[in-house]
């Protein structure tokens, strides 16, 4: 019963981190430990993000935008 409870927990915590991030109205660009990305809808024209490119190192990707320096 234990394992069931927590499946079910993460399946909630999952549903709600997907409609948090769903409501943000920000481009959203998230690396894990070695650099590879995943991204939402809205950053594909802020960082020439497609969604083939998930998985792919954020080195490989040429911004639309500039960073202040």
């Amino acid at each position: 019963m234990r394992v069931s409870n927590r499946n079910l927990d993460m399946m909630q915590m999952n549903s709600d981190l997907k409609n948090l991030l769903a409501s943000m109205q920000l481009p959203i660009v998230m690396v894990d430990k070695i650099c590879c990305c995943g991204a939402d809808a809205r950053c594909r024209n802020a960082f020439n993000v497609l969604q083939s490119d998930v998985g792919r190192p954020i080195s490989d990707f040429k911004p639309n935008i500039t960073f202040p320096i």
